[in-house]
């Protein structure tokens, strides 16, 4: 009993004196929307063997079997909502896809966060009856709503 108060007791006297308190939280604004590409592709039909497309070309080079395709999206800056949306054809698919794996943040050595990897899933199904596949990803920044980028990618696709 004696230790527990002893305890409660210094406890008290460390929030009374402010040790291990904070008055405020300094905050830098976000990073604005600058770069974004898809890093990586791979499908469930590949093996899920990563491939990394050469950031010049619209081809990825890769070819999806399977019914799902993965991607990671390299971000820097940052984005609003539920951005980058997800194009196939011409059409909105984002809420068809799903988040493979929560977004890593990236920081630098002054811990101050530049980016991000999102982690995508994208039926395959959705390019059914096609032989090549195009995806388009819009982003938006956080800080300018109207300042937004896009990549297109394509990707062939075995249905076989």
């Amino acid at each position: 009993m004696i230790k527990k108060f002893s305890l409660l007791l210094a406890c008290l006297t460390l929030v009374f004196l402010g040790v291990g308190t904070f008055d405020s939280v300094e905050a830098g604004p976000a990073p604005p929307l600058t770069y974004m590409n898809i890093d990586a592709i791979t499908s469930d039909g590949g093996g899920f063997e990563w491939h990394y497309p050469d950031q010049e070309y619209m081809s990825t080079g890769y070819t999806a079997s399977g019914s799902e395709i993965y991607i990671v999206t390299y971000v820097e800056g940052y984005t609003s909502g539920i951005y980058p949306m997800i194009f196939v054809d011409g059409e909105n698919v984002t809420d068809q896809t799903y988040r493979t794996r929560e977004k890593q943040y990236l920081s630098g050595s002054d811990n101050i966060i530049y980016g991000y990897l999102d982690y995508r899933t994208i039926p395959l199904e959705l390019f059914e009856g096609q032989e090549q596949g195009v995806i388009t990803l819009f982003p938006r920044d956080l800080t300018s709503p109207l300042n937004t980028l896009s990549v297109t990618r394509s990707f062939n696709i075995d249905w076989n």
